[in-house]
């Protein structure tokens, strides 16, 4: 395959998290038949190698981060290996000689632990005291929006969640009998033996099951309460004469569980810690994995779903293993293609032990505990994984060995850790629902969002492996919409999950991205997940890409963190502002237009959209300012500048705004018509558009109910 292979240097730059400064070189060749390349210096050191993902496009495109004194090198060697097992063919690569570079390199070694430690420093103020006059007391303002159930969650649908940014867990049961808790971890995410993604996955469950021993049955209609208590964030359950307590613990990733028993007779408690194992079918269509989950039993016949059931049970699947501990411990170990994880739950308070019940199908392990007339007993599960530790198993274990009050208590550091938390967020409306909506939002988020991984956008609390759409970051609006919340909750720290994880995605955005800039795909996974087969793969909805970008400058906008703009959002945003500016269409009317397209998951919108317009103007805009706040790249920012003075019009009429042109209001499935008021500002009060907008709020709420296949229509 002589001179098929062509590579080329690109203006972008980073620097590694071991502070290594590299450029990037962009490789593109046919790959049919190819297993892989490998770039070489021309005296054989090896730079690089890339495996050519599952249904990659050909020619396909990737890239190369090299050491910038690499730059004056003027040739390359790629060694092109065949997946038939023939003799490698060796391609002479001569990029031209590098171009202007990048002022600001992306500095990931700023992402991670270093930038988590700067957003919880900049977020330092002194005691609410010193700041305001009035200082509520959270503990009792709070209560008023506590959740209370009076009958157990049957389905984890319904289930009260618990999280510690890290770890979350569902709460369900039954009456008399029965508490479940499904337990999550942010960055269980599962690629396939051959390296395509799965997608989420939850980490297992634990089942407390109970009844009493001896004389005396439980009276009928004994009281149920549960609570979820959002200034504690703990949940209480009063079952009869059962009392528990359960959290997710602050500043450990750990599940507790505190058990008080108030009757007269003994009380029998057996908890299960259990893990099904994951089926790895690996045909490449991950819709047979999904519905043999349940998904997508409105859409696909029974019979397809039967023998898709079939196909999955039949297949290979992971083997999760208990691992028997001396004393009152236990712990599943569970390694998948891509990670291991495990998971370790100890019993303080009374004497235990654990015994395996695994199954073929169920790795288990159960144990039984007696409490007397006023026994009190405390059950942890910690859940660890190899992306925070070497070794999840031991450090699984140490967490449960780590000893605790026996009942919770308003000094420990979990609790201390929430009051902290809620001096920083404090509304009063006049409307109570939108208060508790508001108040339950600000619960929600720090309760996902504390790590620098991101989970899908289902949170924590999805407890199905194989999971619909694979629960992957989809950049249509699900998830970027996760992190409005801190700007309006005072608590912009939790940003860490989405700050580190898309700009730790950048260098893969740009790598496999066939035109200008940094590509966002439409769905996609991290890449030690198997997100490579999802990336340079073309967003339908343009303005996505844009979109990804707007967290980190509004960030800036709220801070002015000069330091953060520079090392993180800078880079990021410009580098998706280059990508519009490649892909923008000039027409004969001088404007650059937008083409081939979609709204936001509306069709027939493919040509210069209102979501497009809103989002695209937005990013030009913002990479614009961020080059001036910096005093860097002039000529660049002009030509952002530039970009956004002539791009294409909202799409409007005499009244309202249009979805778009040939569109003007199709039934909506997102309200995304008005992404030119929020989120990207363009539209501003005053501004002729401004009434339009405010006219176009009654066309959108009036008819935003539809039947999935309406979004195709345009209403009558």
């Amino acid at each position: 395959m002589p001179e098929n292979y062509r590579c080329s240097w690109t203006r972008y730059r980073l620097v590694t998290p071991d502070g290594e400064a590299r450029r990037l070189l962009k490789v593109t060749g046919p790959v049919a038949g190819v297993s892989c390349v490998r770039l070489h210096s021309v005296d054989g050191h090896p730079l690089g190698e890339e495996a050519v993902p599952f249904r990659a496009a050909d020619p396909w495109h990737c890239g190369f981060w090299l050491p910038e004194e690499r730059v004056a090198d003027g040739r390359f060697l790629l060694e092109v290996a065949t997946a038939d097992g023939r003799a490698p063919i060796v391609e002479d690569l001569r990029p031209a000689p590098a171009g202007e570079a990048d002022t600001l390199p992306l500095r990931l070694d700023r992402l991670g632990t270093r930038l988590q430690e700067h957003l919880a420093r900049r977020e330092v103020l002194p005691a609410a005291a010193d700041l305001a006059d009035f200082v509520p007391d959270m503990a009792v303002y709070l209560r008023q929006h506590r959740l209370i159930y009076e009958r157990p969650a049957g389905h984890w649908g319904e289930g009260l969640p618990l999280g510690n940014g890290t770890v979350g867990a569902t709460v369900t049961g039954r009456r008399g009998t029965l508490q479940t808790f499904y337990l999550d971890r942010c960055d269980l995410w599962a690629a396939s033996p051959s390296g395509r993604p799965y997608g989420r996955f939850f980490a297992g469950r634990l089942d407390l099951s109970f009844a009493r021993l001896g004389a005396g049955t439980p009276r009928r209609g004994q009281s149920y309460r549960q609570e979820l208590s959002l200034h504690e964030a703990e949940v209480c359950t009063r079952d009869g004469l059962l009392t528990t307590v359960a959290r997710v613990n602050a500043e450990r990733d750990v599940l507790e569980v505190f058990v008080h028993w108030r009757g007269r007779s003994r009380l029998r408690l057996q908890a299960v810690l259990s893990k099904n194992p994951i089926p790895l079918l690996d045909d490449g269509d991950p819709t047979a994995l999904q519905m043999a989950n349940g998904s997508w039993e409105a859409v696909f016949p029974q019979s397809a779903i039967a023998a898709a059931k079939q196909r999955v049970t039949a297949g290979p699947h992971s083997q999760p293993q208990v691992r028997l501990q001396s004393g009152p411990r236990v712990a599943i170990d569970h390694a998948l293609p891509n990670l291991r994880y495990a998971m370790a739950a100890a019993v303080e308070g009374q004497p235990t032990v654990w015994r395996d019940g695994s199954s073929p199908r169920r790795a288990a392990a159960s144990t039984e505990i007696v409490l007397p007339p006023g026994g009190i007993v405390r059950l942890a599960v910690a859940v660890t994984s190899e992306r925070t530790t070497r070794e999840p198993l031991e450090e699984a274990i140490a967490l449960v060995e780590t000893a605790t009050d026996p009942w919770p208590a308003d000094a420990d550091s979990h609790r201390q850790w929430w009051s902290r938390y809620w001096q920083r967020a404090f509304v009063e409306l006049p409307d109570k629902l939108m208060e508790n909506l508001w108040y339950f939002g600000a619960y929600h988020q720090a309760c996902f969002s504390r790590s620098p991984t991101a989970p899908g956008f289902f949170g924590l609390w999805h407890p199905l492996d194989h999971r619909t759409w694979q629960e992957s970051h989809v950049a249509d609006a699900q998830t970027a919409l996760l992190y409005w919340a801190p700007f309006a909750i005072n608590h912009l720290e939790l940003l860490l999950s989405s700050h580190h994880s898309f700009a730790e995605l950048l260098p893969a955005f740009l790598r496999y991205n066939p035109w200008e800039g940094a590509l966002v795909p439409h769905m996609f996974a991290p890449e030690w997940a198997g997100g490579k087969a999802t990336f340079g793969k073309k967003n339908p909805y343009k303005g996505s890409v844009a979109w990804m970008g707007l967290t980190f400058w509004w960030d800036y906008l709220h801070t002015h963190d000069r330091q953060f703009l520079s090392d993180i959002a800078y880079p990021v945003i410009a580098a998706l502002a280059d990508y519009h500016l490649g892909d923008l269409v000039r027409g004969p009317d001088g404007r650059l237009h937008c083409l081939d397209s979609q709204a936001a998951e509306q069709h027939n919108t493919a040509d210069d959209n209102c979501y497009d317009r809103a989002l695209i103007g937005a990013i030009l805009q913002a990479a614009a300012a961020a080059a001036g706040v910096l005093g860097v790249e002039a000529a660049r920012a002009a030509r952002w500048r530039q970009a956004l003075d002539d791009l294409f019009e909202f799409p409007a009429d005499a009244t309202t705004l249009l979805e778009t042109a040939r569109n003007p209001h199709p039934y909506r499935c997102h309200p995304v018509v008005l992404f030119g008021v929020h989120p990207s500002g363009c539209i501003e009060p005053g501004s002729p558009l401004w009434g339009k907008a405010n006219a176009t709020f009654d066309v959108v709420t009036n008819l935003f109910g539809f039947h999935y296949e309406d979004r195709h229509e345009t209403i009558p």
